[in-house]
């Protein structure tokens, strides 16, 4: 099942032509994706789908707007090391 989003705007006639409109559909899927991606809800393979370009176009996209792509935090930083020093020790 999918939920589909309709936005509309009344705007006065000749204020807008296709290709701004054709800019701001764009740019509303890319926030879009970007905002779902953070927040974990999607894959980077189905945000860059949801756009409409490749998987590393999107990871390009992250770069350019700041949005690590992998989330690493200082926990998870610890577990690794103490990981890694009770694999030496048991080796």
């Amino acid at each position: 099942m999918s939920t589909r989003i309709r936005l509309e705007m009344e705007l006065p006639e000749g204020l807008v032509d296709k290709s701004f409109e054709a800019e701001l559909l764009k740019e509303f899927k890319e926030e879009t994706a970007l905002r779902l991606f953070k927040e974990g809800k999607v894959s980077s393979g189905f945000a860059a789908r949801l756009i409409g370009i490749s998987r590393l176009e999107f990871l390009s996209l992250l770069q350019k707007r700041g949005i690590p792509f992998v989330e690493y935090t200082l926990e998870d930083f610890h577990a690794d090391r103490k990981a890694m020093e009770e694999f030496e020790r048991n080796r």
